[in-house]
């Protein structure tokens, strides 16, 4: 695998909270290269486009906050790079197939039936 494209996988995997033609243009910026060919190169390299990666990275995180915080989902929406938190909840819904709040409260009871057991 190219090195750029390895170099952002790595920065994907650290998460990435800015505006996603922003953080395009700020990953192809890291690698020296332009965003169309930052693009069509992570295509070539994965076989997905980079923003469903970005987005997959983000929702990740909101997962991993969802888990391991008492952040409200607006809060979690925010911190992951979402400027609407009703994009959050909508792409969020459609990866884990229930909003942020009942994915929250669906681990808060499998967690409590644990500790009964």
């Amino acid at each position: 695998m190219d090195w750029r494209i390895e170099r952002i996988n790595l920065q994907l995997q650290r998460g990435c909270t800015l505006e996603p033609r922003t953080a395009i243009a700020q990953l192809a910026g890291s690698v020296n290269l332009s965003t169309s060919r930052l693009r069509h190169l992570f295509k070539t390299e994965t076989g997905l486009s980079l923003k469903r990666c970005l987005i997959k990275s983000r929702l990740e995180s909101g997962r991993t906050h969802l888990e391991t915080s008492l952040l409200s989902v607006k809060e979690i929406s925010i911190k992951v790079g979402y400027t609407h938190m009703s994009h959050f909840v909508r792409d969020f819904r459609r990866v884990y197939h229930a909003t942020p709040a009942q994915y929250r409260m669906q681990r808060l009871k499998r967690e409590q039936s644990a500790w009964l057991d």
